[in-house]
């Protein structure tokens, strides 16, 4: 079938579905008729399923780049990947499950950033958590020195790095950078601990005063959510600042988050050399 400069219709002249037969027309720009690529997904939805042809999308995600439409180009092209993995998925629940995750997080490999932010959001989670229990005791050295001055007084040793949680979480969170916190902190290894409803802020985080009055329920706020300790080191944590803050929780949580960190870590790149996208 010979390329055309431009094709026109409207939605009123589309074929039943079924009879739209698309594979292998080549056009260069839509002149008139819809142009949006969920309208246009629409009228690619009216060919037949089986065989699955993938040039009308690529063609179609061509056209809408070369208007300047680059997020409809990037829809209609994870549109294209859903509808094939779903006709070659079917019966197998194992690449039903891997194709939804390519698709979540990485858009087949043609959205990549989606993996980056999901990276962020599960390094805000951690920071969360890891912040959490660190007030709380349940975070401390890895060296059995420092562990036990640490749990005694609640003090960072001099000669020992300080906690940073954010730091912490991101470098769970990218397995493959390593920036110290994960050799120097960890989840309480005495299984026995739990945080105390009683018990005071680490005295590593104590506060001598409180924020300004208007500011005041912004702080009380983050007390309450254990992101702050309270200027009042008698004033015991909130049961909800100590939900998810027991080394028992977090050692869970810290494999989880190493899986989850080399599985997103791996779409990204893989969606950024096109490793995973077939066209």
């Amino acid at each position: 079938m010979p390329p055309v400069a431009g094709i026109g219709d409207d939605a009123d002249s589309w074929p039943q579905p079924g009879k739209l037969l698309l594979d292998g027309f080549v056009y260069e720009r839509i002149v008139e008729g819809p142009r949006t690529a969920k309208t246009r997904l629409q009228w690619l939805s009216l060919q037949p399923e089986e065989p699955f042809a993938t040039q009308p999308y690529l063609q179609l995600a061509k056209v809408l780049k070369a208007a300047g439409d680059d997020d409809g180009a990037v829809g209609v092209l994870i549109e294209m990947e859903r509808r094939r993995r779903r006709l070659e998925d079917k019966g197998r629940p194992d690449l039903q499950a891997l194709s939804w995750l390519f698709r979540v997080f990485a858009g087949y490999g043609y959205a990549p950033a989606r993996s980056a932010g999901a990276i962020l959001c599960l390094s805000g989670l951690g920071w969360i958590l890891y912040r959490r229990s660190y007030l709380s005791g349940g975070m401390v050295p890895t060296e059995k020195d420092a562990c036990r001055d640490f749990k005694h007084d609640g003090q960072t040793p001099a000669n020992h790095e300080v906690f940073s949680p954010l730091v912490y979480s991101v470098e769970n969170s990218l397995p493959i950078v390593k920036l110290g916190q994960a050799d120097k902190w960890g989840p309480d290894p005495d299984s026995s601990f739990t945080p105390s409803g009683k018990g005071k802020w680490i005295k590593s985080a104590e506060r001598d005063s409180t924020w300004p009055k208007l500011l005041r329920p912004l702080e009380r706020l983050l007390v309450f959510a254990g992101l702050l300790a309270s200027a009042d080191p008698e004033e015991p944590p909130s049961r909800f600042s100590r939900f998810g803050t027991s080394p028992r929780f977090l050692r869970w949580f810290l494999w989880v988050q190493i899986l989850l960190g080399w599985l997103l870590a791996t779409l990204f790149l893989a969606g950024v050399t096109g490793i995973v996208r077939k066209e």
